[in-house]
């Protein structure tokens, strides 16, 4: 029983991380499978700003904005 208590509790725990898991915390500029071109901005964490790349379309991440002002009104971190 007490087993089964612990086991419930990690998974919770795992839950909530995946959860929490922020755009800007995700790798930046993944372009994905496809072979669109689509213009998008991506989080750089080590330098706190955002950029310019292009998405594929398809098998990115959350780390992709449609514009400048979103990219950095979620991710910028004032100096």
């Amino acid at each position: 029983m007490k087993l089964l208590l612990l086991f419930w509790m990690l998974c919770g725990a795992c839950a909530v991380n995946v959860a929490e898991a922020q755009p800007c915390d995700q790798p930046p500029g993944v372009k994905g499978m496809c072979r669109m071109v689509l213009p998008r901005y991506t989080y750089k964490k080590a330098e706190n700003e955002c950029e310019t790349f292009f998405y594929g379309g398809c098998n990115g991440n959350e780390n992709q904005f449609e514009t400048l002002e979103e990219c950095t009104k979620t991710c910028v971190k004032p100096a």
